[in-house]
C-alpha cells in the first residue's frame, strides 16, 4: 500500500521523519511543525494557582471549614489570631518517584475563618508542579 503526499510516494512502513526531513525543502517545514507542536504541548500544561484560588473562594467562602475538611482532610496547623479569627494551613502532601529519585509534589493552602469556623478567605501558599500540569493545586482540586 502506498500513499501519495504532494509528489512523494511513501510506503506504509516509511517514517514521517524520512518524509519530512529527507525530501527537498521539507526540513524547514519539519522544524516549524516541531516548534509549533512543542509550544502547544507546553501551553496546554500552563495553569495558574489564581484559577484554583478563585474556585476555592467561590466554593467555600461563607461555608464552615468542616465542609472542606470532610472533602480534603484535616489541616496541618491552626493559629488563633488576636481578633479571634483562625488561620488554618492545609497541605495535600504527596510525592512521586522519578528515575529512582523522590520528588515532593504538593499544594499548600491557607484558610482564614471566623471564630465559629466560617471561611472568610482562601489563599495558596505553595504550589509545586503537578504530575501532568504546572500546578499540583490545580490537579488536586480539579479532579
Amino acid at each position: 500500500m502506498q500513499f501519495k503526499i504532494s509528489t512523494i510516494n511513501i510506503r506504509t512502513h516509511g517514517s514521517i521523519y524520512e518524509l519530512l526531513c529527507k525530501t527537498k525543502g521539507s526540513r524547514k517545514l519539519f522544524r516549524n511543525s516541531l516548534k509549533t507542536i512543542s509550544l502547544a504541548f507546553l501551553l496546554s500544561g500552563c495553569v495558574s494557582s489564581q484559577v484554583v484560588v478563585e474556585k476555592l473562594n467561590n466554593k467555600y467562602v461563607g461555608k464552615n471549614f468542616d465542609e472542606f475538611v470532610i472533602n480534603y482532610g484535616s489541616p496541618l496547623q491552626k493559629f488563633i489570631l488576636s481578633s479571634g479569627d483562625i488561620v488554618y494551613t492545609w497541605s495535600s502532601a504527596s510525592s512521586t518517584t522519578i528515575s529512582g529519585g523522590k520528588i515532593n509534589l504538593f499544594c499548600e493552602a491557607q484558610f482564614i475563618t471566623s471564630p465559629n469556623g466560617i471561611i472568610k478567605e482562601v489563599t495558596i501558599l505553595k504550589d509545586t508542579i503537578g504530575n501532568w500540569t504546572t500546578s499540583m493545586c490545580h490537579e488536586f482540586f480539579y479532579k
